[in-house]
């Protein structure tokens, strides 16, 4: 008999075991240095040499200083999803806000159907780290 995956369990395995940081443990985009997850020159002009972890650094840099007190600053996000699910960004997400990461997981996705980029403009108090990456936040609509 053949095997046919559900929904719940393609939207599992897509989503991962690995979760990202929540309000419940993380800091959000509009003030990172929260419950100290980064120290105060995370907004310093230093802050990419000291911080960054990818290849749009300067573009996040940008986007965290601009959203630093500003809960409701709008960020768009993007997530690579496989084509076979659906094209939404759900509450609990990995997210990015740097279009070349997104497209970075979607040329190297080996799902049959291949994958897309999803993407949607979001306040910055729905985003939380967990200060290892820039280039990947919890997405938490509130």
């Amino acid at each position: 008999m053949k095997r046919v995956e559900t929904r719940v369990e393609m939207l599992s395995e897509y989503r991962m075991q690995h979760r990202p940081a929540s309000p419940d443990y993380g800091a959000p985009l509009y003030n990172l240095t929260a419950d100290g997850f980064y120290p105060d020159d995370v907004y310093s002009p230093e802050g990419v040499r000291y911080f960054g972890t990818g290849s749009d650094d300067q573009m996040i840099h940008q986007l965290i200083l601009a959203a630093r007190g500003n809960p409701d600053y709008p960020v768009k996000i993007y997530r690579a999803v496989p084509s076979n699910v659906e094209r939404v960004i759900n509450s609990g997400d990995w997210v990015t806000p740097s279009f070349k990461y997104a497209q970075s997981h979607a040329d190297h996705w080996d799902e049959p159907g291949g994958s897309e980029i999803v993407e949607m403009t979001v306040p910055a108090k729905s985003l939380y780290t967990n200060a290892d990456s820039w280039d990947e936040w919890g997405y938490w609509p509130s």
